[in-house]
């Protein structure tokens, strides 16, 4: 299955900007996306808002910001309900992509990936 990457270092939040520049940069449409390392979740739920991908996934390992990622997704989709808007389906999730079965079953349901 090909994949696009967009293998850019970034470190803290991205602006709306970057967001778009990064959804750009993997050429989403209709397929899945997955954020590795989507630390709060914010490129996550922006994909959902803005692309047609047909799922949008984030992984974070790091309990904090997974634990900010769960609030900010039900914070995400009761402003998304308020508008009358209807967002792509989108899962954050945490675990540790390094896992070998876990990467494996995650590379077989997209071939989209963005890590920051």
């Amino acid at each position: 299955m090909p994949t696009s990457r967009c293998s850019k270092l970034l470190v803290g939040s991205t602006s709306i900007r970057q967001n778009v520049e990064i959804l750009r940069a993997v050429s989403v449409h209709s397929d899945t996306f997955i954020d590795v390392g989507s630390k709060i979740g914010q490129l996550v739920t922006f994909a959902a808002a803005y692309s047609k991908c047909a799922h949008v996934s984030g992984i974070e390992q790091e309990q904090v910001p997974a634990d900010f990622a769960t609030e900010n997704g039900i914070q995400f989709e009761r402003l998304m309900e308020h508008f009358g808007e209807q967002p792509r389906p989108f899962k954050l999730e945490k675990y540790d992509f390094r896992d070998e079965e876990q990467r494996r079953i995650s590379e077989e349901q997209s071939n989209n990936y963005f890590s920051q």
